[in-house]
């Protein structure tokens, strides 16, 4: 079950654009990052040995895993989204 499934698009959204952030601003800017499908990214380090990518590929998946994603307002956002969608369509309401 990915971010989209568990807390709306929204969120998975605002998930992916702080990742990609994250990755970015570990490399050097002579390396690439490219989102390559659903949820993965991949990256290109220019001129990097194996285990120096390994090093800086943990370094970058630690900070990732210890960013806290507080997406509490856009989940509440998109839980009203669909709670007016299956009340009918096409209405003002407040939640």
């Amino acid at each position: 079950m990915d971010a989209d499934d568990r807390h709306g698009h929204q969120a998975g959204d605002y998930v992916l654009v702080e990742v990609s952030r994250q990755l970015q601003d570990g490399l050097p800017s002579t390396d690439m990052v490219a989102r390559w499908a659903g949820e993965e990214f991949v990256t290109l380090l220019r001129n990097c040995r194996i285990d120096d990518a390994l090093t800086i590929a943990e370094k970058i998946r630690g900070r990732i895993a210890d960013t806290p994603f507080d997406d509490s307002w856009l989940g509440r956002a998109d839980e009203a989204l669909y709670k007016s969608k299956r009340s009918g369509r096409n209405a003002v309401r407040a939640y």
